[in-house]
C-alpha cells in the first residue's frame, strides 16, 4: 500500500509539473506597431522566459554628418528585417539587418554640411549641435536645430546669435525657402533618486525665428531655465513673445526677471 501511495503522489507531481511547464512556456502570439513586427513569447511574464520575433521595424533614413544626425522628410522608408530570439531577456540569436542600404543623397545635405561646419567653427562653450531635422511635406516646411547639455539661458541665447551669423553670411541658404526655423536647447538633470522613483529638473528653451528678417517671434521656456537674478552685462536677444513648458505661468519674481531680460516680450499668462 505504501508503494501505491508513493506512485500516486509521483503521478500527481508529474502532472502538476507538466501543467506548469505548459502554462509557463505556452506561446503567446503578438504584433507590434513598430512597422509590422510579429512574434511569440512565453505567456508567463509576457516574454520573461523566451521571445521569438520576426522583425519588421521602421527605421529612420537619416544619416550622421560629422557627428550630427540629419533627418529629412519625406525620404525613403527603411525597415530592419530578420529574426531575433531572446531567452530570459538575453538575445541569443539576431540576424536582423536593414532591408536596403542608405545610398540616397538626402535633400539639402550639402547645405546642412556647411551649416554644421559653420557652427563647429563658432561653437559656444563646447556645446554640441546634436541633430538637424528638416520636414517638407505639403504646406508644412519646418527646420529644427537641436542642441544639448544647456542649462543657462545665456548659452542658448549665444547659440541663437551664432546661427543668426550663419544666416547673415549665407543669404542663399535653404533655410530662407519659406521654412519655419526653431532652435532648441535642452538638458535633463537628476535631482533626486529614490528606490522606486526619480526626480528630474528639465532645462529647455526653444526659439522660433521668422525668416528672412530673423526676428524671434516666440521663446518657449521651462521654469528651470529662468535664472534667479538677471545676468550682469549680457545683452539678450530681442523676443516678441515668451511662453512656458511644463507650467502655464511662472512666479511674479521670475516674471520680473524675464521682463528685465526681454523688455519687449509679451509674456504668456494663465
Amino acid at each position: 500500500m505504501e508503494k501505491i501511495k508513493i506512485h500516486k503522489w509521483l503521478i500527481v507531481l508529474i502532472v502538476i509539473v507538466s501543467i506548469c511547464h505548459v502554462v509557463l512556456l505556452f506561446p503567446l502570439p503578438y504584433a507590434l506597431s513598430d512597422g509590422g513586427s510579429t512574434g511569440a513569447c512565453s505567456l508567463f511574464g509576457l516574454g520573461l522566459i523566451y521571445d521569438v520575433r520576426n522583425c519588421h521595424e521602421l527605421r529612420s533614413s537619416g544619416k550622421d554628418i560629422d557627428g550630427v544626425n540629419y533627418h529629412y522628410e519625406p525620404s525613403t522608408v527603411r525597415y530592419n528585417v530578420g529574426n531575433r530570439v531572446s531567452i530570459f531577456g538575453f538575445v541569443v540569436f539576431d540576424n536582423t539587418q536593414l532591408d536596403s542600404p542608405l545610398d540616397e543623397h538626402l535633400k539639402y545635405e550639402e547645405e546642412v554640411k556647411e551649416l554644421i561646419d559653420y557652427y563647429n567653427s563658432h561653437r559656444v562653450n563646447d556645446v554640441e549641435l546634436r541633430s538637424i531635422f528638416v520636414r517638407e511635406c505639403d504646406s508644412l516646411r519646418y527646420v529644427n536645430l537641436a542642441f544639448c547639455e544647456i542649462d543657462k539661458i545665456e548659452v542658448s541665447d549665444e547659440i541663437v546669435k551664432v546661427m543668426k551669423g550663419y544666416l547673415d553670411e549665407n543669404p542663399d541658404s535653404f533655410l530662407y525657402k519659406d521654412f519655419k526655423l526653431t532652435i532648441s536647447a535642452r538638458h535633463n538633470e537628476l535631482v533626486e533618486k529614490k528606490l522606486n522613483s526619480e526626480a528630474w529638473e528639465v532645462y529647455e528653451a526653444e526659439y522660433e525665428l521668422s525668416l528672412p528678417d530673423k526676428s524671434i517671434t516666440e521663446l518657449t521656456l521651462s521654469p528651470a531655465m529662468i535664472p534667479d537674478t538677471v545676468p550682469i552685462g549680457y545683452d539678450f536677444e530681442d523676443v516678441q513673445k515668451i511662453s512656458f513648458v511644463i507650467v502655464s505661468s511662472v512666479s511674479e519674481d521670475k516674471e520680473i526677471i524675464l521682463r528685465s531680460m526681454y523688455p519687449n516680450a509679451e509674456i504668456a499668462s494663465e
